[in-house]
């Protein structure tokens, strides 16, 4: 089969189970269901990375980062540290984090082009402070061209995160999001994003919000996975 369409048949798959175990995960109010429902993202959207690095680099053993990332259903493993920072990274070779991480990178150099023009006082494009955080392979662009929607305080798009403000307590969530890319997907990244800005009342109740929140919060909280 050709390997466009390979990856197109494994791509709609991989979208339409996280959708139906999204919506799972939203609407089941029972811990312990959210927690197989999740677990069942991670798994598919692991074997699709894997087949599909397989397929691309034509060798089984191009599969073992997408594998290595369907440990997060292990909590012991989620919530480690070196788990974070090796996921992170991996997401730069993972097919369905590229869906995220390829727009992310457009934008930022958008960013990044257009910032010389505020020394012509065009002050909206001035970039008030870029940062790198290596512990989650993290480009952190505060101010630029890019504006974040009122009533909001920034959004993650995979390897670039821009904020409108510097918060420690937003910065992890965002880096949660870029854990969440690496071991549910590009999908469920766009998934949730759509919960966030057009379902939900409170935009902060999404579920891929509450499971990027969990990076903050202790190994008890109710959608924990990244707690340390």
């Amino acid at each position: 089969m050709n390997l466009f369409y390979f990856a197109l048949i494994l791509s709609a798959f991989s979208l339409l189970t996280t959708l139906l175990f999204y919506i799972a995960c939203s609407t089941i109010d029972a811990d312990g269901y959210k927690t197989i429902f999740r677990s069942c993202i991670i798994c598919t959207t692991s074997f699709v990375n894997a087949l599909l690095l397989a397929a691309i680099v034509g060798h089984w053993c191009a599969a073992l980062p997408a594998l290595c990332c369907s440990l997060a259903i292990i909590k012991k493993i989620s919530t480690h540290r070196f788990f974070h920072v090796m996921i992170s990274y991996f997401n730069f070779i993972l097919p369905l984090s590229s869906i995220v991480i390829m727009p992310g990178v457009v934008l930022f150099l958008f960013t990044l082009l257009l910032h010389p023009f505020c020394f012509f006082k065009l002050n909206f494009t001035k970039i008030k402070s870029l940062t790198f955080e290596w512990r989650y392979a993290n480009f952190l662009t505060h101010g630029g061209i890019i504006k974040i929607k009122s009533g909001y305080s920034g959004f993650n798009m995979g390897c670039c995160t821009f904020v409108n403000q510097h918060d420690a307590t937003l910065n992890k969530h965002e880096y949660g999001h870029q854990l969440n890319l690496a071991v549910l997907g590009g999908w469920f990244h766009y998934i949730g994003a759509i919960d966030e800005n057009y379902i939900q009342a409170n935009p902060s109740k999404a579920y891929a919000e509450l499971v990027a929140d969990s990076i903050g919060h202790p190994s008890n909280f109710e959608h924990s996975i990244w707690s340390i």
